[in-house]
């Protein structure tokens, strides 16, 4: 299927790096408080000398949170592990630099690593962080209705990316067909690149997390939460299977972090300094000023997050299809080949997600 899709980068894409911004300064005293307050793991690891490994991520949105707090909270080193992390500028940089052995592991989702398994290589999706849309799709003002959105332009991170594979959907689910309805999806960058597009009206809509999207809506931007549309979004933490295999303690303690992570994001349900903690850490991380979106981001997602990295088949053959109008032969791909939830299994069967969500 020929798709409308500009590959054209905005100028400002040139303020992307490569690699991560600097890592937040420690946890404050408050913060530290709150770190330890919530039992987010199990008993710290014996061996003084942490394992390291490098963990690389494109996106800079709230979903990244679980990783952020593994690394800025301290709570890899809970499970005798310090994450070397890094930021590239797209998901398929991120599986190149897995491929070439710059990074061991990465955060990226299952759209991006059904490409690069199209393209050759082997890579494994391990456990998820999210399952749904966390996102909206926001329009200029004007734009109010599904149909509106014919002969738009819409801007993503990145071709076969989440923020691409969440447009399809959502686009799929308003019964467009972006070939037929002249829809562009435009490559824009990173979200706040995308987000700058937007305001700048050089995109008509653009899919964003809800941090981004309530502070567009409050100047009078139009959006539909994609989540409550059912819109599936799988991210989680892939690797090589020679690395997530040649090192299974490595990837063992990898997932206990991200869990734990996770752990540390729900409790903020009942947790005031948790809930504020985890949002300054993101803050931060995204390099912004203003909390509160990412207030509401958290409270957005809190429940749907899967404590477990559980990833559904279903989600799993929808983000498949979606891909394959596009790039038709990952639809020969086995899924069962591409989703290695082997490590996550070992960690359900000792009972570590259990013990996780009962503390």
């Amino acid at each position: 299927m020929r798709q409308h899709v500009a590959l054209g980068m905005l100028v400002v894409l040139a303020l992307v790096g490569c690699r991560s911004p600097a890592t937040p300064a420690a946890p404050s005293a408050a913060g530290a408080t709150a770190a330890t307050a919530v039992p987010v793991g199990e008993t710290r690891a014996a061996n003084p000398q942490p394992m390291v490994i490098r963990v690389a991520h494109a996106g800079v949105t709230p979903g990244v949170a679980a990783v952020w707090l593994a690394v800025d909270l301290g709570l890899d080193r809970q499970y005798g592990l310090q994450i070397d992390l890094r930021q590239t500028r797209s998901a398929a940089l991120s599986q190149a630099a897995l491929l070439s052995g710059e990074i061991d592991y990465a955060w990226t989702g299952l759209g991006p690593t059904l490409g690069a398994r199209s393209g050759g290589s082997p890579v494994v999706f391990l456990g998820a962080t999210d399952t749904r849309a966390a996102s909206e799709l926001v329009t200029q003002p004007a734009i109010t209705a599904p149909e509106q959105l014919r002969g738009a332009t819409i801007g993503v991170h990145s071709l076969g990316g989440p923020p691409h594979l969440r447009t399809l959907s959502a686009l799929k689910r308003f019964g467009l067909n972006p070939d037929r309805d002249r829809v562009t999806i435009l490559v824009t960058g990173d979200e706040p690149t995308t987000a700058a597009a937007l305001q700048e009206g050089a995109i008509d809509a653009a899919p964003l997390s809800y941090a981004s999207a309530l502070r567009l809506k409050e100047q009078g931007y139009h959006s539909w939460d994609l989540g409550a549309l059912g819109v599936p979004d799988i991210l989680g933490i892939v690797s090589l299977p020679a690395t997530a295999h040649g090192q299974p303690e490595a990837t063992l303690r990898l997932l206990r972090a991200v869990a734990a992570g996770q752990a540390y994001l729900k409790a903020g349900a009942t947790d005031p300094a948790a809930r504020e903690r985890a949002a300054a850490v993101v803050a931060q991380r995204m390099r912004t000023s203003e909390v509160e979106p990412i207030l509401r981001h958290l409270d957005q997602t809190r429940e749907r997050i899967p404590l477990d990295l559980w990833v559904d088949l279903d989600d799993a053959r929808e983000l498949q299809a979606s891909m394959g109008g596009f790039e038709p032969a990952i639809l020969q791909i086995p899924l069962e080949d591409v989703l290695d939830l082997s490590f996550r299994d070992q960690l359900a069967a000792e009972g570590f997600f259990a013990r996780l969500g009962a503390r």
